[in-house]
């Protein structure tokens, strides 16, 4: 359909002194207007030809006003009357003149409406596209140029038809964008999370991010300071909280516990983790059967992150917190949930992990495994520090003790911590032992945002090493 059509003049290319941009708008067409192009194209070619008739600049190759008085003059001749006095008078000719442009519009205008029901069925255009604006448009100036034509009124002023299109597609684009946002928006949750610190419009708190449950002190039960309910809330009516979530990971926990010290002569094995596995399916699976294939809570849209920490022993936990907080671009919309994996010194002795001190005679390594003080807490560390408080206080520092023994290493680790997410905007899965850039949560944003798959893209990286006497991080490999 976008070939020429050889019985049809006006498709014809037009000779070399046309001055008709059509070559820039043919460009601007490609640019801006992407799969319409076709349509666009045959709908401005169009507009050109009426404009060009209102102003007598059409050649004999296309037709209009130069054209017809060509026309009529060569049917003068067939008709033997290529003499001035056989020749119509300039009234009669005017008049002539006039029906054979009306005549070529009202072609002209049918054979676009066909090609544009058409395109219409190919594309299956909805009704009031950008480009169904533009034929409207074409149609009122002809209808206004035969109306001057036949003499009742003046030509219509020239529209720019080519812009109103490209700025209408940028409308509807960006109409189209914003509705696509909302979709996406119902989707995650009926109602947008409210912010933190903020309250509704009945002056109640934000319903998933309350109750606070606090940081410290370690072991704290969340069912001890909220009650049963708000596992039944969480798990049962559609009310899940974050503080709900911790309190059914604390009771699977606990289970665990329970279950390693009654089975710690347990003959082989497979009996305890059986026994694991049918904790998991009491205890976990009822959380996740209860929110598949949907986000647990609405997903904020306030440019907030979320970091994952699994801190296994980690000394450097407390200073990794302090970075991340003193360094970011906007601290107050960090939030926090770590797994802690310390030995806690409650009725055990703590134990260094296998250490090497020194090489026997053959070279090998000497081994030891000796006593030492309960771990650092490295929440506790940061939490106690004045200038780090007020995050712990306002819930922004999410944590879950877990006993280093019954620790089931970094992915059960990284599932716990991945439950802490209260709905941010973004997630930031991370180890408990960084040095941070100036900004960096900025920094990630914008970068995340330049991926063509966003918002479903994941930025990975191995972050460089450092040494703890290092200077603070200035940026850089």
């Amino acid at each position: 359909s976008s070939s020429p059509n050889p019985k049809n003049p006006r498709r014809k290319r037009k000779s070399a002194d046309s001055d008709d941009g059509g070559a820039k708008i043919i460009v601007a067409l490609l640019a801006g207007a992407g799969a319409a192009f076709l349509l666009a194209l045959i709908l401005l070619m169009s507009r050109l030809e009426a404009e060009e008739a209102s102003n007598g600049l059409l050649n004999s190759n296309v037709g209009g006003a130069k054209g017809v008085d060509d026309q009529i003059y060569l049917e003068e001749v067939a008709q033997g009357r290529a003499s001035p006095a056989l020749q119509l008078n300039p009234k009669e000719r005017q008049r002539k003149r006039q029906n054979r442009l009306v005549e070529q519009i009202n072609k002209m205008e049918g054979v676009y409406d066909r090609r544009v029901k058409k395109f219409d069925r190919l594309f299956n255009l909805p009704k009031g596209n950008p480009l169904d604006r533009l034929v409207h448009g074409a149609d009122r100036q002809l209808d206004g140029m035969k109306d001057a034509l036949e003499g009742k009124g003046e030509m219509p002023e020239r529209v720019d038809l080519e812009e109103q299109f490209k700025e209408d597609i940028e409308r509807d684009n960006e109409k189209e964008k914003k509705r696509k946002e909302k979709r996406a928006r119902k989707e995650r949750g009926k109602h947008k999370s409210p912010d933190l610190h903020a309250h509704d419009e009945d002056g109640e708190k934000p319903p998933h991010l309350h109750p606070l449950f606090p940081p410290m002190p370690p072991h704290t039960m969340a069912v001890d300071l909220f009650g049963e309910d708000i596992i039944t809330n969480t798990l049962s009516h559609n009310k899940p909280t974050v503080a709900g979530v911790i309190a059914i990971l604390q009771r699977f926990l606990r289970k665990l516990h329970q279950m390693l010290v009654e089975n710690k002569h347990a003959k082989t094995p497979n009996e305890v983790i059986e026994k694991y596995f049918d904790l998991v399916i009491k205890y976990l699976e009822p959380l996740e059967e209860a929110y598949r294939d949907r986000e647990i809570f609405p997903i904020r849209e306030d440019g907030s992150i979320f970091m994952s920490l699994g801190a296994y022993r980690d000394h450097l936990l407390g200073e990794t917190l302090r970075q991340a907080f003193k360094t970011a671009a906007y601290p107050d919309k960090l939030f926090v949930g770590a797994v802690v994996q310390n030995c806690f010194g409650i009725d055990v002795t703590c134990r260094t992990g296998v250490e090497v001190k020194g090489k026997n005679k053959n070279g090998q390594p000497i081994t030891e495994v000796s006593d030492r003080p309960p771990d650092v807490n490295g929440i506790e560390q940061f939490c106690a520090d004045p200038d780090y408080a007020k995050y712990c206080e306002s819930g922004q520092i999410r944590a879950l003790y877990v006993n280093e023994t019954e620790s089931n290493g970094p992915t059960t680790a990284r599932y716990f911590a991945s439950k802490l997410w209260g709905g941010e905007t973004y997630f930031l899965q991370a180890d408990a032992h960084l040095r941070f850039a100036k900004e960096w949560d900025r920094l990630y944003a914008e970068e995340v945002k330049l991926a063509n798959s966003y918002p479903k893209a994941v930025l990975s990286a191995y972050p460089p090493g450092f040494s703890e006497e290092d200077p603070p991080y200035q940026g850089g490999s």
